[in-house]
């Protein structure tokens, strides 16, 4: 079969993966959301999601009955193993905004983010589309998939000079299923893909695997569970919710909006 290649270029939809499937790590600097330092690592390939939860129940043996009684006694946090690789030839042609929109910053503003780009040691790229095949945007690229490698080290990790800063939150945002659900990182695994090769000058690994074993949290109540309400998208869910709002997660991406 011959493909018009006009015709595909012109029904080729792109889709945008890495402004819909991300990490949020929301550290906890303050109690207010538009305080805190938070940095996003999007997903610019396919991810891979498994998802476990275990209820609890007390088992009642009665005499002379032929099965068990059961009381539910709650259900531990749901579990999530997510799986996804960083790969900097891909990173390199797909990402063509500036890097300073995967750093929000809250109380601390320009420094902060002045300061998070100089520990990148790169740069916001000027308006406008680079050349993906400069050695420039390549070695920006490097230095981006290093940080977020150290970015994920930390998730583990709190702030030694005040240790009431425990780690960061991680909130995901993957499609319809996962609306900024927030986790705890239990562990991580990073891999390097030895097919792949290693960069000539800085022996950075072309792809870097990862594998996260998160547990979500809920911080909030029992009460009034509103999805996207700022005191209310983090309380406790049930069933009922279920029926009421069509889904069990946050969804407060609106949080993030302003700077980025």
């Amino acid at each position: 079969m011959v493909v018009n290649q006009d015709l595909a270029r012109r029904n080729y939809k792109p889709r945008n993966l890495p402004d819909k499937s991300y990490l949020r790590f929301i550290f906890p600097t303050s109690t207010d959301y538009s305080q805190r330092v938070i940095v996003t690592l999007p997903f610019f390939e396919n991810i891979e999601i498994e998802e476990s939860q275990r209820a609890r129940y007390s088992k009642y043996d009665l005499l002379s009955r032929p099965g068990n009684m059961y009381t539910y006694t709650g259900a531990d946090s749901r579990q999530i193993r997510l799986a996804f690789s960083m790969t900097i030839p891909h990173i390199n042609i797909s990402e063509k905004g500036p890097l300073g929109q995967y750093i929000r910053y809250g109380a601390n503003g320009e420094n902060t983010r002045e300061k998070i780009k100089h520990e990148m040691r790169t740069y916001l790229k000027s308006e406008g589309e680079k050349n993906p095949n400069s050695l420039e945007q390549l070695a920006e690229t490097i230095s981006l998939v290093q940080w977020w490698t150290n970015l994920i080290r930390v998730s583990v990790a709190n702030n030694t000079e005040d240790p009431r800063q425990g780690p960061p939150i991680l909130s995901l945002r993957h499609g319809p299923l996962y609306k900024d659900a927030k986790f705890i990182n239990q562990n991580y695994k990073i891999s390097y893909d030895s097919d792949a090769g290693y960069d000539v000058d800085s022996l950075m690994p072309r792809r870097v695997n990862v594998v996260l074993q998160l547990s979500e949290i809920k911080a909030g109540d029992f009460t009034d569970y509103i999805p996207g309400d700022v005191p209310k998208s983090d309380n406790v869910t049930g069933w009922q919710d279920l029926f009421k709002w069509g889904t069990i997660d946050p969804d407060d991406s609106y949080k993030f909006k302003e700077n980025g």
